[in-house]
């Protein structure tokens, strides 16, 4: 077998059978998590996403805010928004499926809504 023919098998083999849906809450959640539990030392897969998780939920959540669509407590921090994130979509495991952002933004309005401020 020729290397080139070896490289190709081996793909194959690592490959999986279907394509995750990498946009929704099934795959980001993990990521949610592993952010919380602040374990530093961890595989690059799981370092990625911790940083999609974290990364999207306070742009996500920055920007709702901006817009006066959320109003979060002063000084919230970072680990607090994804916290609540996390624990919105826990309580809805049949919604598992669904988009990250889509939840994420039920989540951040659920928790923290302006009143009669939303838009």
């Amino acid at each position: 077998m020729t290397k080139f023919a070896v490289a190709i098998l081996l793909l194959a083999l690592t490959m999986p059978a279907r394509a995750e849906d990498t946009t929704s809450a099934n795959f980001l959640l993990p990521g949610c998590k592993g952010y919380l539990d602040k374990k530093y030392v961890i595989p690059a897969d799981e370092a990625l996403l911790q940083g999609l998780c974290a990364g999207f939920v306070h742009g996500f959540g920055q920007a709702l805010a901006a817009g006066e669509h959320i109003c979060p407590p002063k000084g919230v921090t970072q680990g607090q928004t994804v916290a609540v994130v996390v624990k919105y979509i826990e309580a809805r495991p049949e919604r598992m499926h669904e988009s990250f952002g889509k939840l994420a933004l039920l989540a951040l309005v659920t928790a923290w809504p302006c009143g009669d401020k939303i838009k």
